[in-house]
């Protein structure tokens, strides 16, 4: 029953099942990148949030997954106008204050110069509309982010430079740590691309990077206070019929069992260019990366 939720930047959002089945299609926007949070407080209610950027309108629209149906349904009369083009959304459930937000990366709109963060807090007594938060510069080109719960920690992908580290509370400041740069100083090659964190237990926490230079995957172990440590790379390789990842953008990984298929946890990711036509989305178990890698 679990689904996958990907976006076609230059159409809309498909919702798809484990077998890659397509549920769902939900169009009439420029959807850039999509973020998930489960039990987020709504009309009396716990209810999967779902965040998405739409680049028409430079709006954030917000959804909630019906799971009866298999499908999405936009929160109405919620959309938020940001000061940004959105490129990367990443929702963030503060372990301190229990509250949920939203942080939307993207190209100022007024200059057109220099890309932003902005983080918005969402307001569950206000049907989920969004109260401004604070704003960042990032610098150059960026488009991932991903927010980490558990730590209070938001990474952000500087596509030619490397992968940075924030506080993700609204009260922080803009100070920031380089955890890995790219080029021959760094384990990553740019463009540096789609960030996601595994959830796993302690000592087993990790942040995966999208290396798009050299077509394959880097990983962080993550931990509470000292900065993520390189743990490993993998690439997705030919197998099965199906062709090798290359110019991946969006990554995400799943702990748990996701079903009979993945009992060991799932990696989805974009690829670029398939053989049988012109791209799609790969998923691979993620136990047989953890077990390449040793990260069991």
């Amino acid at each position: 029953m679990s689904l996958i939720i990907g976006t076609d930047k230059k159409g809309g959002l498909g919702v798809y099942d484990v077998d890659g089945r397509q549920l769902q299609y939900v169009g009439g926007g420029r959807f850039n990148n999509v973020d998930v949070r489960p039990d987020f407080p709504l009309a009396g209610g716990l209810v999967p949030l779902v965040a998405s950027g739409e680049k028409k309108a430079n709006q954030l629209v917000l959804f909630v997954i019906d799971p009866a149906e298999r499908s999405l349904r936009e929160i109405p009369d919620v959309r938020i106008n940001t000061g940004v083009e959105p490129e990367g959304v990443a929702l963030y459930r503060s372990a301190t204050s229990g509250r949920c937000h939203v942080f939307v990366l993207g190209k100022d709109i007024a200059t057109r110069e220099g890309y932003w963060v902005e983080q918005w807090e969402l307001l569950p007594e206000a049907g989920a509309s969004g109260r401004f938060a604070r704003r960042f510069l990032v610098g150059g080109q960026a488009e991932g982010l991903v927010a980490d719960d558990r730590f209070g920690h938001l990474y952000v992908s500087e596509e030619n430079q490397g992968i940075w580290r924030y506080n993700a509370e609204p009260d922080a400041g803009e100070e920031r740590i380089l955890v890995d740069r790219t080029g021959m100083d760094g384990q990553l090659r740019h463009d540096v691309e789609g960030l996601a964190i595994h959830d796993g237990p302690e000592g087993k926490r990790l942040l995966i990077a999208s290396s798009q230079g050299s077509d394959d995957f880097v990983v962080y172990r993550l931990s509470g206070t000292e900065p993520p440590a390189y743990a490993g790379r993998f690439e997705i390789v030919a197998d099965l019929g199906e062709d090798a990842v290359t110019h991946t953008d969006g990554i995400e990984v799943i702990a748990g069992s996701v079903g009979p298929r993945f009992p060991d946890g799932l990696f989805v990711c974009q690829d670029d260019k398939d053989d049988a036509g012109n791209q799609n989305f790969k998923l691979v178990s993620w136990g047989k990366i953890a077990r390449k890698l040793g990260l069991e």
